[in-house]
């Protein structure tokens, strides 16, 4: 892919403790260029070196039969191979992550579960995908099996073959545990939810799933969220959980369409979890690790433009944020970017971010629109503490 060629920009950031973090862009990459569709990208690195970019070409509906795409880069980003298409992968996802699998490969559990053979929604079952030599092999298999408290709601579908699936939806980094093997996050409704809940799922071989906790549901997005006053939101969810260098567990969590973001800590291994608290920002899907530098970086944005920031206490404060783009809203609740982003750490101190942009004056991703051209670019900054 051709190369951007961008002057580098240089912040420097002070925290209330008074230590200082220089970020510095080095490099801006176009990744891919869609013909309508080729959105909602993630970012992930494998444990032999390799990135991967995906992006759903589906239009924003739910479908349990969606098209995914992914791209592979040998060079730390700073080219990227052709477009590979698979399906049948909702663009809400898990991946192991933290830390990557020692064989080169990752796993990826997909969204939108589908009832056991008994049709019970509270025993449901997906697909895993296995990438691995080095990312060009790719194994679909109907083999993961969660096992939830109560039976999961019903979602319906209008368009593909599949009608109806469980309202839960896997999301974020797989992360190793001590206590139980590995834990991830779900999001959806459970039986008599009014809005969108977080749970906490473990599992000891990455295929059996059962539930562990939830994070927050109906009775913490009530008190989060009426103050506010939105008619937008959705509950909690697209979230993502790291785990701290102090051995806690760190989420945050989406609200709504355009609201704040909420985060919650677990001191004893996801079981339980502080009373969630806004962030202070707004924004949708953030993404979000844990640097070698011992910086959380945070990337998200909606409304306004997609934006980076750093927190050095925890997920406590949050420095100014540093703007990637320019997706402001030409229209009402038209925007730019989807706003979904994707980061990795290539080497100590350097991130690569990704996120996507439409070049249509209707600021959104038209099917109306014959010009408009969906693009995903990815920018490398270096990061240090002084």
């Amino acid at each position: 892919m051709k190369r951007l060629l961008i002057p580098a920009c240089c912040f420097f950031i002070h925290f209330n403790t008074f230590s200082q973090v220089s970020v510095k862009m080095i490099d801006s990459v176009k990744i891919n260029e869609s013909k309508n569709y080729g959105w909602f990208p993630s970012l992930q690195m494998l444990s032999t070196g390799e990135l991967i970019c995906d992006v759903s070409l589906d239009p924003d509906v739910h479908s349990v039969e969606g098209v995914w795409a992914y791209l592979i880069s040998t060079d730390k980003g700073k080219t990227w191979g052709k477009r590979n298409t698979a399906g049948v992968f909702f663009r809400e996802v898990s991946y192991t992550r933290d830390p990557p699998l020692k064989d080169g490969s990752m796993i990826m559990l997909a969204g939108y579960p589908l009832p056991g053979p008994s049709n019970d929604f509270q025993n449901i079952e997906t697909y895993s995908c296995r990438l691995s030599k080095g990312g060009n092999s790719a194994l679909f298999m109907n083999d993961v099996k969660i096992h939830l408290s109560v039976p999961t709601e019903k979602i319906s579908f209008t368009v593909g073959k599949i009608k109806e699936a469980a309202n839960m939806f896997f999301t974020g980094t797989i992360i190793k545990s001590p206590s139980y093997g590995w834990l991830t996050l779900m999001y959806g409704k459970l039986r008599g939810d009014k809005v969108y809940r977080t749970i906490v799922v473990k599992s000891a071989d990455l295929k059996n799933w059962k539930y562990l906790s939830t994070i927050e549901g109906d009775k913490e997005t009530d008190a989060a969220l009426d103050p506010e006053g939105k008619k937008t939101y959705q509950g909690f969810c697209e979230s993502r959980m790291i785990r701290l260098n102090d051995g806690r567990l760190f989420v945050v969590m989406r609200t709504g369409y355009a609201n704040l973001i909420y985060k919650s800590w677990s001191s004893d291994d996801g079981k339980t979890w502080s009373t969630p608290v806004s962030i202070g920002f707004r924004g949708v899907k953030p993404s979000m690790m844990l640097m070698k530098n011992g910086l959380i970086a945070l990337c998200t944005g909606r409304p306004g433009p997609v934006t980076l920031r750093f927190s050095q206490d925890n997920g406590k404060t949050w420095v100014s944020p540093i703007e990637l783009n320019t997706a402001i809203p030409i229209k009402p609740y038209n925007y730019a970017s989807t706003s979904y982003t994707g980061m990795v750490e290539l080497e100590k101190n350097k991130i690569y971010v990704v996120y996507d942009q439409v070049n249509s004056d209707n600021g959104t991703n038209p099917e109306s629109d014959n010009e408009a051209m969906n693009m995903t670019y990815g920018k490398l900054f270096e990061v240090s503490v002084k």
